[in-house]
């Protein structure tokens, strides 16, 4: 039986993990607040006896999951045990798919221990999952993240950019000089992403980097926002010609850049859909979810018009692809604009500030 005083700290302990994500620094202050109230609360049992459960499952595939989901819930109490649940678990993926969960959990209040996690996993992964650590990371130790953020180089800068971006992000609030700083390092970076006309993932991933970078300096009130904007139109690999060159991923970019250019992104999209229309998309296809994700933040009168576009599913399809993305549509219209931001760019396991996880 959870007590009265249990319960209200959970209760805050839920809301400040919500505004964490919207003002890191006031949430890290409101919990050293909670903290001599927490300090008299007894140790959750419903912890432990979880673990004790995840003690007796296997070491590969679904057991390994629920290992690590009781881990990266148990690294708040005890690290160490939590690390032992996940120290032999084997597969292709599992392994290492908590320590950035767990990282990002403790960047706050132990930085290096945060480090530490993400310097065992593989190279890719590591910069991919970077960026919330350091988010998490930055307002309480700025030097610790940005120092991190720059361990990432070469072929993975764009995410290097990311990790920049969201640390000037976290940091608007408590220190804007150092937001504006690190910003400024970000941009300097990103003008240094290569541009590319053949298309491929490195080409998609550098100009959402670049869109994504514009919706950051938009929230953080950047002088040169324009700038961004078009470097990233300059960046996109130029559309293809014929229906077997679209990349299946094609159009990433226009989601963040929605947010902070509609009217330009509703020229693009309104090109792309001329190009290939929406009467001959594929089911079930990245791009076409990310012209109506775009459409939606820009433009709902175009959402309504490319998803009544879409083909008719097929009678007795076990799947109706094109009817779901319809409801998509609808459903990003009920959001508000920020879970809207929230809900295409943490798709498929992806961060941004507010998503619930990342994985």
């Amino acid at each position: 039986m959870i007590d009265n005083t249990q319960r209200r700290l959970y209760e805050m302990l839920w809301a400040l993990h919500a505004l964490s994500a919207r003002d890191p620094e006031r949430a890290r202050q409101e919990l050293l607040a909670l903290i001599p109230q927490a300090s008299m609360m007894p140790e959750p049992p419903v912890i432990r006896h979880a673990e004790q459960i995840a003690q007796t499952l296997q070491l590969t595939d679904w057991d390994a999951y629920a290992r690590g989901t009781v881990a990266e819930a148990l690294c708040h109490f005890d690290l160490d045990a939590a690390l032992a649940l996940i120290a032999d678990i084997t597969g292709d993926y599992e392994p290492t798919r908590h320590q950035p969960n767990i990282a990002a959990r403790i960047a706050a209040e132990q930085p290096d221990r945060a480090a530490e996690l993400m310097g065992v996993i593989d190279e890719f992964q590591r910069a991919r999952k970077m960026a919330r650590v350091v988010y998490a990371m930055a307002p309480a130790h700025p030097h610790r993240a940005v120092e991190l953020a720059n361990s990432i180089t070469g072929s993975y800068d764009f995410e290097r950019v990311r990790c920049l971006g969201y640390i000037a992000l976290a940091l608007r609030e408590s220190d804007p000089a150092r937001s504006a700083e690190v910003f400024a390092q970000a941009v300097e970076v990103a003008s240094r992403l290569p541009a590319s006309d053949r298309g491929g993932w490195d080409a998609q991933q550098t100009t959402a980097t670049m869109a994504e970078l514009a919706h950051i300096g938009a929230q953080i009130g950047y002088p040169d926002l324009d700038r961004l904007i078009w470097r990233t139109i300059a960046l996109r690999p130029a559309p293809a010609q014929e229906p077997w060159g679209a990349g299946q991923n094609e159009g990433e970019y226009l989601k963040p850049l929605a947010f902070v250019a509609p009217e330009l992104t509703c020229d693009l999209i309104r090109d792309l859909a001329a190009r290939h229309p929406m009467a001959e998309a594929e089911p079930h296809s990245d791009r076409t979810r990310n012209l109506l994700y775009a459409a939606s933040a820009a433009d709902a009168h175009l959402a309504a018009e490319l998803a009544l576009d879409l083909p008719a599913d097929e009678p007795g399809e076990d799947v109706p692809w094109y009817t779901m993305e319809i409801l998509l549509v609808v459903r990003n219209l009920l959001r508000e604009p920020d879970q809207r931001f929230i809900e295409m760019m943490s798709e498929y396991g992806g961060w941004v500030p507010g998503a619930l996880s990342a994985d």
